[in-house]
Protein backbone atom coordinates (compact mmCIF):
# COMPACT_ATOMS: atom_id res chain seq x y z
CA UNK A 1 0.00 0.00 0.00
CA UNK A 2 2.81 2.44 0.77
CA UNK A 3 4.23 1.85 -2.71
CA UNK A 4 1.08 2.90 -4.44
CA UNK A 5 0.57 6.46 -5.58
CA UNK A 6 -1.38 8.69 -3.30
CA UNK A 7 -3.08 11.91 -4.17
CA UNK A 8 -1.26 14.99 -2.93
CA UNK A 9 -2.90 16.70 0.05
CA UNK A 10 -5.25 19.56 -0.72
CA UNK A 11 -4.18 23.07 0.36
CA UNK A 12 -6.98 23.20 2.94
CA UNK A 13 -5.74 19.91 4.45
CA UNK A 14 -2.23 21.28 4.74
CA UNK A 15 -3.48 24.48 6.37
CA UNK A 16 -5.54 22.51 8.88
CA UNK A 17 -2.51 20.36 9.72
CA UNK A 18 -0.33 23.45 10.19
CA UNK A 19 -2.94 25.05 12.47
CA UNK A 20 -3.18 21.88 14.56
CA UNK A 21 0.59 21.58 14.84
CA UNK A 22 1.03 25.22 15.88
CA UNK A 23 -1.76 24.92 18.43
CA UNK A 24 -0.24 21.81 19.93
CA UNK A 25 3.20 23.40 20.12
CA UNK A 26 1.79 26.45 21.91
CA UNK A 27 -0.30 24.48 24.38
CA UNK A 28 2.23 21.68 25.11
CA UNK A 29 5.79 22.74 24.18
CA UNK A 30 7.32 20.17 26.53
CA UNK A 31 5.58 17.36 24.64
CA UNK A 32 7.61 18.06 21.53
CA UNK A 33 10.86 18.12 23.50
CA UNK A 34 9.94 14.81 25.15
CA UNK A 35 9.27 13.30 21.72
CA UNK A 36 12.60 14.57 20.38
CA UNK A 37 14.45 13.23 23.46
CA UNK A 38 12.86 9.77 23.01
CA UNK A 39 13.70 9.72 19.29
CA UNK A 40 17.27 10.87 19.98
CA UNK A 41 17.76 8.20 22.68
CA UNK A 42 16.49 5.54 20.31
CA UNK A 43 18.68 6.89 17.51
CA UNK A 44 21.75 6.72 19.74
CA UNK A 45 20.69 3.16 20.68
CA UNK A 46 20.51 4.15 24.34
CA UNK A 47 17.28 2.23 24.80
CA UNK A 48 17.22 -1.42 25.88
CA UNK A 49 16.02 -2.83 22.59
CA UNK A 50 17.52 -1.15 19.54
CA UNK A 51 15.76 -1.03 16.23
CA UNK A 52 16.81 -3.16 13.27
CA UNK A 53 20.04 -1.40 12.42
CA UNK A 54 21.02 -2.97 9.15
CA UNK A 55 18.61 -2.73 6.27
CA UNK A 56 18.53 -6.02 4.46
CA UNK A 57 14.85 -6.45 3.67
CA UNK A 58 13.77 -8.01 0.41
CA UNK A 59 10.94 -6.65 -1.71
CA UNK A 60 7.85 -8.82 -1.77
CA UNK A 61 6.96 -10.98 -4.76
CA UNK A 62 4.24 -8.48 -5.71
CA UNK A 63 6.69 -5.57 -5.71
CA UNK A 64 9.22 -7.53 -7.74
CA UNK A 65 6.77 -8.67 -10.40
CA UNK A 66 4.30 -5.81 -10.73
CA UNK A 67 6.17 -2.69 -9.68
CA UNK A 68 9.74 -3.50 -10.69
CA UNK A 69 8.79 -5.89 -13.49
CA UNK A 70 11.75 -8.04 -12.56
CA UNK A 71 11.64 -11.34 -10.66
CA UNK A 72 15.15 -11.42 -9.26
CA UNK A 73 16.67 -13.81 -6.76
CA UNK A 74 19.41 -12.97 -4.29
CA UNK A 75 22.85 -14.41 -5.00
CA UNK A 76 24.71 -16.58 -2.51
CA UNK A 77 26.93 -13.62 -1.66
CA UNK A 78 23.92 -11.41 -0.89
CA UNK A 79 22.35 -14.12 1.27
CA UNK A 80 25.66 -14.54 3.16
CA UNK A 81 25.91 -10.78 3.74
CA UNK A 82 22.33 -10.66 5.03
CA UNK A 83 23.06 -13.55 7.38
CA UNK A 84 26.14 -11.76 8.72
CA UNK A 85 24.21 -8.50 9.19
CA UNK A 86 21.48 -10.33 11.11
CA UNK A 87 24.11 -11.70 13.49
CA UNK A 88 26.00 -8.45 14.15
CA UNK A 89 23.27 -5.82 13.99
CA UNK A 90 22.49 -6.12 17.70
CA UNK A 91 26.14 -5.77 18.77
CA UNK A 92 27.91 -2.63 19.92
CA UNK A 93 29.14 -2.03 16.36
CA UNK A 94 25.67 -0.79 15.42
CA UNK A 95 25.20 1.48 18.44
CA UNK A 96 25.98 5.07 17.45
CA UNK A 97 26.57 6.07 21.07
CA UNK A 98 29.81 4.04 20.94
CA UNK A 99 31.10 6.20 18.09
CA UNK A 100 29.92 9.40 19.78
CA UNK A 101 31.88 8.52 22.92
CA UNK A 102 34.90 7.43 20.87
CA UNK A 103 34.79 10.71 18.93
CA UNK A 104 34.78 12.67 22.20
CA UNK A 105 37.76 10.66 23.52
CA UNK A 106 39.66 11.19 20.25
CA UNK A 107 38.88 14.91 20.38
CA UNK A 108 40.35 15.15 23.88
CA UNK A 109 43.40 13.06 22.92
CA UNK A 110 43.94 15.15 19.80
CA UNK A 111 43.71 18.36 21.78
CA UNK A 112 46.12 17.17 24.49
CA UNK A 113 48.62 15.68 22.08
CA UNK A 114 50.63 18.50 20.48
CA UNK A 115 47.79 20.99 20.85
CA UNK A 116 45.62 19.18 18.34
CA UNK A 117 45.71 19.03 14.56
CA UNK A 118 43.17 21.36 13.04
CA UNK A 119 41.88 18.94 10.40
CA UNK A 120 41.30 16.17 12.96
CA UNK A 121 39.53 18.60 15.26
CA UNK A 122 37.36 19.83 12.38
CA UNK A 123 36.55 16.28 11.28
CA UNK A 124 35.57 15.14 14.76
CA UNK A 125 33.56 18.29 15.49
CA UNK A 126 31.69 17.89 12.21
CA UNK A 127 30.76 14.31 13.13
CA UNK A 128 29.73 15.25 16.66
CA UNK A 129 27.86 18.32 15.41
CA UNK A 130 25.95 16.37 12.79
CA UNK A 131 24.99 13.81 15.42
CA UNK A 132 23.81 16.44 17.90
CA UNK A 133 21.79 18.18 15.18
CA UNK A 134 19.72 15.00 14.92
CA UNK A 135 18.06 15.92 18.21
CA UNK A 136 16.12 18.53 16.26
CA UNK A 137 16.11 17.21 12.71
CA UNK A 138 15.97 13.39 12.63
CA UNK A 139 12.54 12.31 11.42
CA UNK A 140 13.03 8.79 12.76
CA UNK A 141 15.55 6.64 14.59
CA UNK A 142 17.41 5.22 11.60
CA UNK A 143 21.02 4.08 11.80
CA UNK A 144 21.79 5.74 8.47
CA UNK A 145 21.61 9.19 10.06
CA UNK A 146 24.74 8.38 12.12
CA UNK A 147 26.96 7.28 9.25
CA UNK A 148 28.87 10.57 9.04
CA UNK A 149 29.75 10.43 12.74
CA UNK A 150 30.98 6.85 12.30
CA UNK A 151 33.02 7.67 9.21
CA UNK A 152 34.51 10.83 10.75
CA UNK A 153 35.46 8.88 13.89
CA UNK A 154 37.15 6.10 11.91
CA UNK A 155 39.04 8.53 9.66
CA UNK A 156 40.23 10.54 12.67
CA UNK A 157 41.38 7.40 14.50
CA UNK A 158 43.35 6.24 11.45
CA UNK A 159 45.01 9.65 10.94
CA UNK A 160 45.88 9.87 14.65
CA UNK A 161 47.33 6.34 14.61
CA UNK A 162 49.56 7.18 11.66
CA UNK A 163 50.63 10.45 13.31
CA UNK A 164 51.46 8.62 16.53
CA UNK A 165 53.44 5.99 14.64
CA UNK A 166 55.35 8.67 12.72
CA UNK A 167 56.11 10.62 15.92
CA UNK A 168 57.35 7.45 17.59
CA UNK A 169 59.62 6.67 14.64
CA UNK A 170 61.00 10.22 14.70
CA UNK A 171 61.80 9.97 18.42
CA UNK A 172 63.58 6.64 17.87
CA UNK A 173 65.66 8.10 15.02
CA UNK A 174 66.76 11.04 17.20
CA UNK A 175 68.22 8.66 19.80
Amino acid sequence: QRWERRRPPHASELQALQREWRGTMRSKPSGYLEHRARTFAKLRALTKKPWGSANYQRPSKRIKLYKLRHDFQLSRVQVAIQSLLRKIQETALFRPVLYLLLALVLLILNWRWRGGRGEITALLLSGIGSELSLFIMAPSADYRYSLWLILATFMSAIIMAFDFRQAKATVQQQR
